[in-house]
C-alpha cells in the first residue's frame, strides 16, 4: 500500500523530468539537423555572395544560414512533437532553443575560449532577435499543433460515436428480423 503512495507521489515529477528529456532532445534534433542542412546551404552560397562584395550581404547571409536551425528546423520538430505530445508552447520552445543555443556556446568556449564569445555589439543584438523570433515561431508551431491534434481527435471521436450508431441501429433491424426463438435452419423441414 504504501509503494503505490510512493509510486502515485513521484509520478508528476517523472511526469517533468521526460518532459524536460524531450525539450533536451528537441533542441539538439534541431541544431544538429539544422548544421546538417545549413552547412551545404551556406558553400553553395558563400562564393555568390561575395561576389557581389557587399559586407552586409555576406553578414546577413552567415546570420540567415546560421538561424536557420532555430528559424526552421526547430519549429518543425516543435510541430511534429507537439502533434504527439501535449507539450507547453513556451517552455517547449524557449527550452528547446535554449537547449541548442547552449550548446553552440558550448562548442564557441571550447574551440575558441571567451574570445569566442567576444562579439561586437550589433552582431550580439542580432543574434537575440533572431534567438527570440526562433522561439516565437517554435511556440505558434506547439500552439498550431496542439489545435491540430485536438481537431482531429474529435474528429476520430465523432466517427467513432457514428459508427457505434450504425452498429447499435444495424442490431436493432437484426433483432426485429430474426423470430424471437432464433433461427433453426432444421425448422423449415
Amino acid at each position: 500500500m504504501e509503494d503505490s503512495k510512493k509510486a502515485s507521489a513521484l509520478e508528476p515529477l517523472r511526469a517533468r523530468v521526460r518532459r524536460f528529456q524531450l525539450v533536451v532532445g528537441m533542441g539538439f534534433l534541431a541544431l544538429v539537423a539544422g548544421a546538417v542542412i545549413s552547412a551545404p546551404l551556406g558553400m553553395r552560397l558563400q562564393p555568390r555572395v561575395a561576389a557581389l562584395d557587399l559586407d552586409w550581404a555576406q553578414v546577413a547571409l552567415a546570420g540567415a544560414v546560421s538561424g536557420l536551425w532555430l528559424w526552421a528546423v526547430l519549429p518543425a520538430v516543435c510541430y511534429a512533437a507537439a502533434r504527439v505530445f501535449d507539450l507547453r508552447p513556451w517552455s517547449t520552445a524557449l527550452g528547446a532553443a535554449l537547449t541548442g543555443q547552449g550548446f553552440l556556446v558550448a562548442i564557441a568556449l571550447v574551440s575558441s575560449g571567451l574570445d569566442g564569445l567576444a562579439r561586437p555589439v550589433p552582431e550580439l543584438v542580432l543574434e537575440g532577435v533572431s534567438f527570440a523570433a526562433g522561439v516565437v515561431l517554435s511556440r505558434t508551431a506547439v500552439v498550431r499543433a496542439r489545435a491540430r491534434a485536438a481537431r482531429v481527435e474529435e474528429a476520430a471521436r465523432v466517427a467513432a460515436q457514428v459508427s457505434a450508431n450504425r452498429y447499435a441501429d444495424f442490431s436493432a433491424a437484426q433483432a426485429k428480423v430474426e423470430p424471437p426463438g432464433g433461427s433453426d435452419p432444421k425448422q423449415g423441414q
